[in-house]
């Protein structure tokens, strides 16, 4: 990571968060999600324009299809809403041009998901898989589209200033899984020795090390079944830079200048262009070539 100067000499390192579950360990998909996720509440907070936008000029068209195709497209259960409603790649076949409408609108903000690398081995649907994967802020954009009309809360999401992304369910991790553990030790006896305090002390030094063993032999299968430690960081300001250079297509200098009168914090040109490329490619976004010329002031 790089550092940030403030005045001539002083500097303090980048402050830098993990993404991916609330646990050690974490699966690329977990923490890919949630770095998606906080680089769109950047794009609420720093650029705004987007989502005004998605209400604005596409939002009165999903509802006007959305009421028309109610009549086409019934549940098979009641109270759930069919899957066209808001999968991307359902909409691209029965309704192409709302589809091409929420395109559009994710290519004037530079919103386009980046085609994954072809792995060296990969089986008959890995294009088809990655081609869908690669839809992923338009199929971000539909999903806040459904939940602005369909839910009961989707209007107050709509008209908030500005527009809010749909806000996705927290889930309890571990809350529900208990397990118990079967020891065996001597009993204590008053009258003989050890000590109450030494042996309080004997039973902890064996409970801690069958934990220990426990723990060990969990981390062990989240290795075996593919998780790894959550130990990829970036910076937050990575994402804000990402969010100015696809909306205003800020150069790496304009974002420094930027981050400079924001914070009151030097940045180098340097450091914003690994930054903003290890954004891109965390969450797998194409990454708009910069403009140059004078940078866009916010709105």
């Amino acid at each position: 990571m790089g550092r940030h100067s403030i005045g001539r000499n002083a500097t303090v390192k980048e402050r830098t968060v993990p993404f991916g579950s609330r646990g050690q360990y974490s699966r690329e998909e977990q923490t890919k999600e949630a770095a998606r996720r906080y680089f769109l509440k950047m794009v609420r907070e720093v650029c705004p324009e987007v989502l005004v936008d998605l209400r604005d000029t596409v939002f009165p068209l999903y509802q006007a299809w959305a009421k028309q195709a109610l009549r086409q497209y019934q549940p098979r259960l009641a109270g759930i809403a069919h899957p066209v409603f808001r999968s991307y790649r359902l909409l691209q076949q029965e309704s192409p041009e709302l589809a091409a409408a929420i395109a559009g609108w994710g290519k004037r903000f530079h919103l386009e998901g980046e085609l994954a690398k072809q792995p060296e081995w990969h089986g008959e649907q890995w294009y088809e898989d990655a081609r869908a994967e690669s839809l992923w802020p338009w199929q971000q954009a539909l999903e806040a589209l459904y939940v602005w009309h369909w839910l009961p809360d989707g209007s107050q999401l709509r008209e908030s200033d500005p527009p809010r992304w749909p806000e996705l369910s927290t889930v309890e991790y571990g809350s529900r899984n208990r397990v118990t553990l079967h020891l065996e030790f001597a009993g204590y006896v008053p009258d003989q020795p050890p000590t109450a305090s030494a042996y309080v002390r004997q039973v902890l030094a064996k409970v801690k090390a069958n934990l220990r063993e426990y723990v060990e032999w969990k981390q062990g299968r989240a290795q075996v079944s593919g998780q790894k430690r959550t130990a990829r960081k970036c910076a937050p300001e990575h994402f804000t830079w990402l969010a100015q250079r696809q909306v205003w297509g800020w150069s790496d200098r304009q974002i420094a200048d930027g981050h400079r009168t924001r914070t009151s914090l030097v940045v180098t040109a340097d450091t914003v262009r690994h930054g903003v490329r290890l954004a891109a490619q965390l969450i797998q976004l194409k990454l708009r070539p910069f403009q140059r010329g004078r940078p866009r002031s916010q709105k």
